[in-house]
């Protein structure tokens, strides 16, 4: 979490070779992660954005099988929760 001006929330997306063989799924699962905090990290950005902060973060997908969206979702929901949480309490 770092203070000043610029985008205050940005994401990047890791899908190792060596947990997910094909291109194909490596891909899907990216496009996944990244859709689903395209629709969901609205109250995060804002959040940020009051308090003049940026945050960066970067999702690495560790698993062999291939996941559900519902599962994704509320796992990704979860982290950028936390995340907000722990800045209200390091900032306190």
């Amino acid at each position: 979490i770092i203070e000043g001006p610029g985008e205050p929330l940005q994401m990047a997306v890791a899908v190792p070779k060596k947990q997910v063989k094909l291109a194909v799924n490596r891909n899907r699962i990216k496009r996944q992660i990244r859709e689903i905090f395209r629709l969901n990290c609205h109250p995060t950005k804002q959040y940020f954005s009051e308090k003049g902060k940026r945050a960066q973060i970067m999702f690495i997908y560790a698993n062999r099988e291939s996941p559900d969206y519902a599962v994704l979702q509320s796992k990704i929901i979860l982290i950028l929760q936390r995340l907000q949480e722990k800045n209200e309490l390091d900032t306190v």
